[in-house]
């Protein structure tokens, strides 16, 4: 299931190269990828089926890492009359434990915060390929910008959208046991929370980092230029990591087997602004970044490998 999910985007690009080049096909694959490019749900809510969300299959992925949710305080209120915007960190390379723990139903999120309908946020891309779109949006994924965003913390009452906000710049930094965010610069998040009242909730996933072993690139190198150029034109970052084998433990395109947990923080109230202005924005990044500071170092006597020396470092 773990070489299912990482096959997913490359497996759906390979199938719609495939079926471009195929004629035979056109009749039904060429009004299927107009509709694809076409359909507004990713920014639009989303469409979720509930038996997709709930398949068992995403237990079995959950439990190949395995994966676990939890509240940093069990009595935190949620209210189901407020929207949300979850901050969700770190990226990881592919996100696989906020995949696994909020995108599906694998560890009972609805459970675990009733009343709030999650929605994951990811890149617009993604919501263009034929094939992957039609799965994500099955798990109730928005598109990653502005107007998705805005449109579900619109819909009020108990809606929510997590956003990994470090996005792909933050895929660069991902390495074991290395807890470095991209957040200083990405006012946006709060500046949205603030026009909607849009309540923000810190949360960190401890072990993400740890599935993916990353090999660095010097800055000035042909592959680091190409690589940065690339990410501008896609928003994919491209970082040259690895994991394991079907039969061997030393390289492949798995993700190695360790646990990834996810912690939820409090919720930060957030009264509405509709002009916010930038002291605003900068006092409630100020108090987030407090809150998940305070989150990860409550937590990583319990889930990191070496407490001592873990510390979150605001990088960008």
């Amino acid at each position: 299931m773990a070489l299912f999910c990482v096959l997913l985007i490359p497996g759906s690009f390979f199938l719609t190269v495939y079926f471009c080049c195929k004629p035979s096909q056109w009749w039904w694959f060429l009004p299927y990828f107009s509709y694809c490019l076409l359909d507004r749900s990713p920014w639009r809510g989303s469409r979720p089926l509930e038996w997709v969300r709930r398949a068992k299959a995403w237990v079995h992925f959950a439990d190949y890492f395995p994966t676990s949710v939890e509240l940093e305080k069990p009595d935190a209120k949620f209210d189901a009359d407020a929207p949300y915007l979850f901050g969700c960190h770190p990226h990881g390379i592919i996100s696989m434990g906020w995949f696994a723990n909020i995108g599906t139903e694998a560890r009972n999120i609805s459970q675990v915060i009733p009343g709030v309908d999650i929605r994951l946020a990811t890149l617009a891309t993604s919501m263009r390929l034929p094939f992957l779109r039609d799965i994500l949006l099955s798990l109730n994924f928005i598109a990653v910008d502005r107007q998705a965003i805005s449109h579900v913390l619109k819909m009020g009452k108990g809606n929510a959208v997590g956003v990994v906000v470090g996005g792909a710049t933050e895929a660069l930094y991902s390495k074991p046991d290395c807890h470095a965010l991209v957040l200083k610069r990405r006012r946006g998040f709060f500046r949205e929370a603030l026009i909607h009242g849009a309540h923000v909730v810190p949360c960190y996933s401890f072990g993400e980092t740890d599935i993916y072993k990353l090999k660095e690139v010097a800055p000035q190198t042909q592959v680091a230029k190409f690589r940065s150029a690339f990410q501008k034109l896609s928003g994919v970052s491209m970082p040259l990591a690895y994991g394991r084998g079907i039969f061997q433990y030393w390289w492949g395109f798995i993700p190695f087997r360790r646990p990834i947990n996810l912690v939820i923080g409090e919720p930060i109230a957030v009264e509405k602004r509709a002009n916010p202005t930038d002291a605003e924005v900068a006092a409630l990044q100020e108090q987030y970044l407090g809150r998940l500071t305070r989150l990860f170092d409550s937590y990583k006597h319990k889930y990191c490998v070496d407490p001592d020396n873990a510390h979150i470092h605001f990088v960008e």
